[in-house]
């Protein structure tokens, strides 16, 4: 029973996030090699020559706008067509290398992942587990005290487990939400040839951003609360390490509050976590 108390313990303290934190420090590619192979295939052979007729047509139109000011001014006329033509030249290069453009954004949003991980790491490695630090209070604890302390911490576990696997199903959600995304990568960057649709692929481009930072912002929450449920975070209402003589039922029933209220920040952070990706890219 020990061992037991000392798990939920430990997840309760952080450590039942830790799956949706491997998930998150993979690379895009690395979470589900098949479906990344298939969406790039998608891309390129099924979106792709969607795109450059699209691309074809708006050049088509676009000539046939600035054409007419040949009629009344020739030199204008001739720096307006070649000006247009240089602009979709540009738009081509960035049609056939939008999965590069993207993989940049993934490369950018992988080094703040892979940052902060390291940064956060460090810190939750300065204090110990929840469970660990209480092991001998708990070991040495009658049998109708740790019923009664395992009774206590029971809810609080299990809402802190809710907010795990909520946690994870966003995490998961989110690499399926860049694998969907980057299967029409050069569609919306054709849009940009025209003036009134540039604001689509204005969009696409802060929307794939934003899933992207969600990784980032994903890992902050989830830092945050093992923060509150560590006794290094007791100089607001986190966890207070247990007193001298203090029977772990009376522990339970002081912390309870501060570990059901973790618990419920955990799932507010995690569901806002997306609203704090796209506040980043002014969506």
């Amino acid at each position: 029973m020990d061992d037991l108390i000392v798990g939920i313990l430990n997840a309760i303290g952080g450590s039942i996030t830790g799956g949706a934190r491997d998930i998150l420090e993979l690379d895009v590619g690395a979470f589900n090699e098949t479906a990344f192979a298939a969406m790039e295939n998608i891309a390129q052979s099924v979106v792709k020559p969607v795109s450059a007729v699209i691309l074809a047509i708006m050049l088509v139109v676009e000539l046939a706008r600035v054409s007419s000011h040949i009629e009344n001014d020739n030199q204008m006329g001739v720096k307006l067509i070649a000006g247009t033509m240089f602009k979709f030249v540009l738009l081509i290069v960035a049609v056939q290398h939008a999965p590069e453009i993207l993989g940049a954004m993934n490369e950018i949003a992988s080094t703040i992942i892979d940052g902060i991980a390291g940064v956060t790491d460090e810190a939750t490695d300065e204090g110990t587990n929840l469970g660990d630090s209480m092991k001998e209070d708990i070991e040495g604890a009658d049998v109708i005290d740790k019923v009664g302390f395992f009774i206590l911490v029971l809810l609080p576990f299990m809402v802190a487990s809710l907010g795990s696997l909520i946690a994870l199903v966003v995490a998961m959600l989110r690499f399926v939400e860049l694998y969907l995304l980057s299967a029409f990568a050069t569609l919306p960057v054709a849009f940009m040839a025209n003036p009134e649709t540039k604001s689509v692929a204005v969009g696409y481009l802060r929307h794939y951003a934003a899933a992207a930072l969600h990784g980032a912002t994903l890992m902050l929450a989830l830092y945050f609360y093992s923060v509150l449920t560590s006794f290094a975070g007791n100089q607001g209402w986190g966890i207070s390490a247990p007193g001298e003589d203090q029977a772990l039922s009376g522990w339970a029933i002081a912390n309870f509050g501060p570990m059901f209220l973790a618990g419920v920040l955990l799932i507010a952070l995690v569901l806002g976590s997306n609203r704090m990706a796209k506040a980043l890219v002014g969506l």
